[in-house]
């Protein structure tokens, strides 16, 4: 049976994308958002790592986040930081 589930993989993006910029936007959204709430499961693996650099009081941005998956056997597959 195909999932149903309507998504916006763009407004994902958006969202990761919106964090990388500014980290505060973690406070607001977190109450409401979690991994398992993006459709692409690599998305809500880089919201989880973000979070965790946040949450640890470390910046997460894209250099941040690049270095810390770069060993990453899952981001690899998806084309690393290319």
């Amino acid at each position: 049976m195909e999932n149903k589930t309507p998504f916006n993989l763009e407004a994902e993006q958006a969202v990761l994308g919106a964090l990388l910029l500014d980290n505060s936007i973690y406070d607001t959204i977190s109450p409401y958002f979690n991994a398992s709430d993006f459709y692409d499961p690599m998305h809500g693996r880089l919201y989880e790592y973000i979070g965790a650099n946040i949450l640890g009081g470390r910046k997460a941005d894209a250099l941040t986040l690049a270095n810390k998956l770069k060993d990453n056997d899952d981001f690899k597959a998806i084309g690393g930081s290319e």
